[in-house]
């Protein structure tokens, strides 16, 4: 797939049309995000959370970010 330049604005709409799943973190994965391991990524505070609510979520995520690379040993279901 290649969206090209995307308008973040726009990014709900295209979501929706291929049918992705955006995530919406609830309270629990904020208390719980302490669970994830580091595995020494450097990972700021999004990135946890993205990738500790895709784990709990059976989310996959699609991302090219070679930190997430370690996670998948979590569980993280990672494309790219």
């Amino acid at each position: 797939m290649d969206f090209g330049p995307i308008d973040i604005r726009h990014l709900p709409n295209i979501a929706s049309q291929y049918d992705f799943t955006t995530l919406n973190p609830e309270p629990y994965d904020f208390i719980t995000i302490e669970e994830l391991p580091d595995h020494n990524t450097n990972l700021d505070t999004y990135e946890r959370l993205l990738i500790h609510t895709a784990i709990r979520n059976n989310l996959i995520v699609i991302s090219e970010n070679e930190k997430f690379l370690p996670y998948k040993e979590e569980g993280l279901q990672l494309i790219w």
